[in-house]
């Protein structure tokens, strides 16, 4: 009687094993340039890594909503938004000025790709959604002494 139970048992495990995949993703997020029309087309809908340099990152006049727009998108139109509950965690991940951060640097969104209002965005959810590449370069006065 235990060896039918325990072969019942064992039986069951790959049924059970095969309902967990559909819980995990089915695949790694597409990685787009922001200026690839026709790629963020067919993605749509779909998870997504969004590469490009940030031209613009900013909080809207209220605080509510913060807009990251990238070089190279005039066409595309798409952006990355985070909203304002978000805002504590954001600021913090990056030094507390993530404007600062942002702005300049070549970066990585990775998210849902959605059109809002005819427009391909990505919603920031959690500091780990962005990856900054490279730095933006610095505007730094030189250290190097003039030759006056």
């Amino acid at each position: 009687m235990k060896l039918l139970v325990i072969c019942a048992f064992v039986s069951f495990l790959p049924l059970v094993a095969l309902g967990q995949q559909d819980q995990q993703p089915t695949s790694k997020p597409v990685l787009i340039d922001v200026s690839d029309k026709a790629a963020l087309d067919a993605a749509m809908d779909k998870q997504v890594e969004l590469e490009g340099v940030v031209s613009k990152a900013e909080w809207n006049a209220k605080g509510s909503v913060f807009f990251i727009n990238f070089e190279n998108a005039q066409e595309t139109k798409v952006l990355a938004v985070a909203f304002q509950k978000k805002r504590e965690a954001l600021e913090k991940s990056f030094a507390g000025d993530l404007s600062k951060a942002l702005t300049g640097a070549k970066i990585r969104v990775r998210g849902t790709l959605k059109d809002y209002k005819g427009k391909p965005e990505v919603i920031i959810e959690m500091p780990s959604q962005i990856t900054i590449v490279e730095m933006a370069p610095t505007t730094a006065p030189s250290t190097q002494p003039s030759n006056k």
